[in-house]
């Protein structure tokens, strides 16, 4: 299935963090002794990936380019997405990159959109999913603490699963446990090839 939407990725600064607000690039500019900053990757693969204890990823290294530029000394963690927002709400992450969230806004200051993921709804091959009718009496792998479909997440009529990262999602759906999987199709691809099933698609 290819149902698809657009999001846009941002890059959060949480509020908490005192050299977020106003005055950001300048102070960051003029300090002298780098201050730390405590930035949380999500964490699947190809944005934030933990492998043999080394973390990398494509959101892992730009948020530590952009804290080097700033000046900033870099504490990046790579981390589950629903673990993320809570920590940006209490104030124990000063920033991370990923989708808008109304619930944050009285938390972090959102600085720059990154060019918008394309979301979809995937099935195993031979499996068409049109529309969100479609979906109706089915079972849906759908990441925890995160917020893909307004439409969908409405539809008491579709079973929505929690998982912790898309390879659980797509272990799922190969097990025959769900029907579908919810995301951003570049880490649906990612885990698939994981598990070497990205034909089974």
């Amino acid at each position: 299935m290819r149902l698809k939407v657009s999001i846009s990725i941002l890059l959060a600064i949480a509020l908490h963090w005192p050299l977020a607000i106003g005055h950001w690039p300048l102070s960051l500019a003029a300090a002298p002794d780098k201050p730390d900053i405590r930035i949380l990757t999500i964490g699947f693969p190809p944005y934030g990936i933990q492998s043999r204890g080394e973390a990398a990823g494509i959101y892992y290294e730009l948020a530590n380019r952009l804290a080097h530029r700033a000046g900033l000394h870099a504490h990046n963690s790579i981390a589950p997405y629903a673990r993320i927002k809570s920590e940006l709400m209490s104030g124990h992450a000063d920033m991370t990159i990923m989708f808008k969230y109304e619930e944050l806004e009285p938390y972090v200051i959102y600085i720059s959109a990154l060019p918008p993921l394309k979301t979809i709804v995937i099935g195993l091959k031979g499996h068409t999913f049109d529309s969100v009718t479609s979906l109706h009496g089915k079972k849906l792998a759908y990441l925890r603490g995160a917020h893909f479909s307004d439409e969908i997440d409405r539809d008491d009529k579709i079973f929505r699963y929690r998982t912790t990262d898309f390879s659980q999602a797509v272990k799922m759906l190969l097990s025959g446990r769900v029907d579908a999987v919810i995301g951003p199709m570049d880490p649906i691809i990612s885990a698939a090839v994981v598990w070497r099933c990205s034909q089974s698609l």
